[in-house]
């Protein structure tokens, strides 16, 4: 307290710490304050920048570093499944073309591989609905929140087809449904885009056919549905 000065006898506080006066400096000073700052934050942003960008190319790198090790220790789907292409629009009986397929890579590999490991599990159509595509989402919408209310996830009074439609229930939207894509199919108004995909049993099986039918391959050039015309 030996440092503390009494501002009046009567005051009632003691001024502890007086405050520093501002001197005159002058604009070259700063000026060159101005500039030191900006300088330091130059370099300072542009070394968090490169550290930024090395930590996310390292994170990256070991990102794909990862999915290898994943990917050699694990099976995906992908392992199981042929991508074709080039069907016919019409050719929509997943049950059909799993057997045309069942009998065309049995015919072709009877020989060499048993019937388990060229055992087809089903056939997946990749439809155009380009021209219906509102309507689809809709659907499929109606039928998430079927599913979850089932579940007991929330009521059906909250599902956002019971909002849209408040005098029709979700189950009765979701039959309705069935019968809009049931008519679809059958006057064919929901065709194919041309791709299939085929889901094999095993991965050796999808190998066998990979390695015959390729380009370059035994049978390159051989699989065509009957519904392709030339």
């Amino acid at each position: 307290m030996e440092s503390t000065i009494s501002v009046a006898a009567d005051a009632p506080a003691l001024v502890l710490s007086p405050l520093a006066k501002c001197g005159h400096p002058a604009s070259s000073d700063v000026l060159t304050a101005l500039h030191k700052y900006a300088v330091l934050n130059y370099y300072g942003l542009g070394l968090l920048y490169v550290v930024t960008f090395l930590l996310s190319l390292a994170h990256g790198l070991r990102q794909k570093r990862s999915a290898r090790e994943y990917r050699a220790k694990n099976s995906v789907m992908r392992d199981y499944a042929i991508c074709l292409v080039g069907a016919p629009a019409d050719a929509t009986n997943e049950s059909q073309l799993k057997e045309w397929f069942q009998a065309e890579i049995s015919r072709a590999l009877g020989g060499q591989y048993s019937d388990a490991v060229l055992e087809v599990h089903g056939v997946s159509i990749g439809y155009d609905y380009t021209a219906m595509v509102n309507e689809v989402d809709a659907m499929v919408m109606r039928m998430v929140e079927s599913v979850e209310v089932g579940m007991g996830l929330y009521s059906e009074w909250e599902s956002t087809a019971q909002a849209e439609v408040p005098s029709r229930s979700l189950a009765v939207a979701v039959e309705d449904d069935r019968r809009t894509v049931n008519a679809w199919f059958n006057e064919k108004t929901l065709l194919s885009s041309g791709e299939l995909f085929v889901v094999m049993r095993r991965k050796e099986g999808v190998r066998a056919v990979l390695r015959h039918f390729r380009p370059g391959g035994p049978g390159a050039g051989t699989l065509r549905h009957p519904g392709v015309r030339e």
